[in-house]
């Protein structure tokens, strides 16, 4: 469809006041920030993470289309450096661009801008244009406080506030130099699940409501996303309500600019468009908004078409800015200072990771043996332990339970358990882990005595963390970040509920454990109770493929029981939270049960 220039901006400009952006980190690829792709970095950094003579077969296994950019963090974070120091590039580095200042300028003239990008530059961008005695105006909602405490945008902008929304959160707020590393770690921990895992992560509930007041009765513009991804934006935008339409600007390297509009999912059926992004199929099946599909150039669409349009600020007012600045990225000269010398132990254990994520079992196997010779002169045994729980979970993986019991056991003789009365170690993560992924065997086989031991001795352990953390209020966050990552092995007919990875949803995987065998010996009060508490859990986070497991999980308890009323109810809300994570096979499942009730 050809576009209509005057018409898309005549629509614009009787909007311009109720305007919304949502903006992604293709914005900051553009002239001068030169930020790398998400994919680009992935591979700078492959090359000091794995072993010399693992990258090839690792890049010929597709990895980085396959693994998601957070989950190369993830192992980062976890592995070599908790301090993210490769994430300082985009501060230190750096200039924002025109795409930067067209945000900061929408933002003084009262439309409201959220961004998943953990980079300052829309707030470099307000710094540059504002006085000093304005840029403490500058107000961004990055924390957990921060969205709780700033609930309405109206009143931020009649406070004269400029309010930014960074909603995964960012290493450092840049306007106060205040630390907010631990609301990005959460961020990237959640969002680094594999695909294949078949797990979404959820915008965390405390944000919602200030998405949707961000949304509500506006025109959302958005910026910088592909559409590919089965994130946390996807089924955030699927849930918007009375959302007035939606422009996706896509961005192309042709000149041309093409627009596409529906108005109703009837419209793409017709039309048999292939390369629209499934998530604006989504949304028009479920809110049935407008939607506005442009592919173009994004700056110079930007340039061209809305600057003078929308904004009362002149484009040429501020063009001088760009006049010295360089044209170029220095991200791979740069990190190598901070990332040439890592051992080749760790790098084996973050080649067997990727492995594991790809379930290429044989090179996993080759990989871990080799890391487990390194390990032993190391004489670091916690090496030792997440090699074999790693070849554990590869074999339970593949349905071997008899060896992945093996080598969990083997995982479990190499705790270094004499530092447990000494100092809070990681250690005894370690042993909720294992405890749970044994427990969890047990389980699979029938052997429910046994597994429910090891599930409760992993409580145990929980329990001390827990209290330790209560006793001391500055304990070093390193197990609190880990208290809130999900990252279960879950097989698409069944859940196994293994940990892989840290998870902080650990104590719901282990309390849900428990009620699978409370269920599996028809104790239904005991199994409807930590069911309760694992969903309880969930929803605290946002983990949508825990909560439609534990209402799943809830409403069979009470079909056991005859309490056909309260299962429907369950069934219910199961189905909702399972199609918002397009989970048909789980949907048709729950459906055959609320089909038996109506029924009978």
């Amino acid at each position: 469809m050809k576009f209509n220039k005057e018409s898309f901006l005549r629509y614009l400009r009787s909007k311009k006041e109720k305007i919304t952006y949502l903006v992604g980190a293709g914005i900051s690829m553009e002239n001068p920030t030169n930020f790398p792709s998400a994919r680009d970095i992935a591979r700078i950094l492959m090359k000091y993470i794995v072993p010399q003579e693992e990258i090839k077969r690792i890049l010929k296994l597709n990895a980085l289309d396959k693994l998601r950019y957070e989950i190369i963090i993830e192992y980062i974070e976890d592995i070599f450096d908790k301090d993210l120091k490769f994430l300082d590039y985009f501060e230190i580095n750096s200039l924002p661009n025109l795409i930067h200042f067209f945000l900061a300028y929408s933002i003084l003239q009262g439309n409201y801008v959220m961004t998943t990008n953990f980079d300052p530059m829309i707030e470099k961008a307000l710094v540059k244009i504002l006085n000093n005695e304005d840029i403490l105006k500058i107000k961004t909602i990055i924390t957990r406080e921060d969205f709780l405490n700033f609930q309405k945008p109206k009143e931020l902008f009649s406070e004269n506030f400029y309010p930014l929304w960074k909603i995964h959160g960012s290493k450092k707020n840049f306007i106060t130099n205040e630390d907010t590393r631990e609301s990005l770690i959460t961020t990237i921990s959640s969002l680094g699940k594999s695909k294949e895992n078949d797990s979404i992560f959820a915008i965390e509930p405390y944000k919602k409501p200030i998405i949707d007041r961000l949304t509500k009765n506006r025109i959302l513009i958005v910026l910088g996303y592909s559409g590919g991804d089965d994130f946390d934006i996807g089924p955030t935008l699927i849930e918007l309500k009375d959302i007035e339409k939606v422009i996706w600007i896509e961005h192309s390297n042709k000149i041309k600019t093409s627009l596409m509009e529906y108005k109703g999912i009837e419209t793409i059926k017709k039309r048999k468009i292939k390369k629209l992004p499934s998530v604006l199929v989504d949304m028009m099946n479920k809110t049935g908004c407008e939607i506005c599909f442009i592919k173009t150039q994004t700056r110079k669409f930007i340039e061209d078409h809305l600057w003078n349009d929308i904004l009362t600020n002149k484009l040429e007012d501020i063009l001088y800015i760009f006049e010295d600045y360089p044209n170029e990225s220095y991200f791979s000269v740069w990190i190598k200072q901070y990332y040439a010398n890592f051992s080749e132990l760790l790098k084996y254990r973050c080649a067997a990771q990727i492995y594991y994520n790809l379930s290429n079992f044989q090179f996993l196997e080759s990989c871990i043996l080799k890391g487990i010779e390194l390990a032993k002169t190391s004489k670091e045994k916690d090496h030792i332990f997440r090699f074999y729980n790693l070849m554990g979970l590869s074999f339970f993986k593949q349905n071997e339970t008899q060896k992945a019991l093996h080598y969990f056991q083997l995982a479990l003789e190499n705790i270094d358990k004499k530092q447990y009365h000494l100092k809070m170690d990681i250690n005894y993560e370690n042993l909720i882990v294992i405890f749970n992924n044994i427990g969890t065997v047990y389980m699979m086989e029938g052997n429910f005595e046994n597994a429910e031991k090891y599930f409760k001795d992993a409580l145990k352990n929980l329990e001390i963390i827990e209290s330790f953390e209560n006793y001391n209020p500055k304990f070093e966050p390193s197990m609190r970040s880990r208290a809130v990552r999900p990252n279960l092995y879950i097989d698409k007919n069944r859940s196994r509920g293994i940990i892989d990875w840290h998870t902080s949803t650990l104590k719901a995987t282990i309390i849900s454990n428990l009620g699978q065998i409370y269920y599996k010996k028809r104790e239904f009060n005991q199994a409807l109770t930590h069911f309760k508490g694992a969903y309880a859990i969930n929803l605290s986070f946002g983990h949508l493929q825990g909560m439609g497991m534990q209402l799943t999980n809830i409403g069979k308890c009470y079909l056991e029981q005859g309490a056909d009323n309260d299962a429907y109810k369950y069934f219910l809300q199961s189905t909702e939270v399972l199609e918002k994570l397009g989970q048909d096979s789980a949907v048709k499942e729950v459906n055959e049960f609320l089909n038996k009730i109506k029924n009978k």
